[in-house]
């Protein structure tokens, strides 16, 4: 089996833990991914000049529209 190393991302606010209130309410989670995929998202960052949070937010989002949800991530 493959080796996956924990991939952390936050809400990219520095706001010491503090959320936001109302509906823009954000939480942080942490993801395992596999070597090569990390690699692959870290070029990607790089490449279109973004933070991979956002990457990762696009990701969900798509996904959340393909199967009829909102996009509200």
């Amino acid at each position: 089996m493959e080796q996956m190393d924990d991939f952390y991302f936050g809400d990219g606010n520095r706001n010491n833990g503090a959320h936001p209130s109302g509906d823009d309410q954000e939480r942080r989670m942490t993801l395992r991914i596999r070597e090569g995929g990390w690699v692959e998202l870290n070029m990607l960052r790089l490449e279109k000049r973004r933070t991979v949070n956002s990457l990762i937010t696009e990701a969900i989002n798509y996904y959340l529209v393909t199967n009829g949800k909102p996009p509200l991530a």
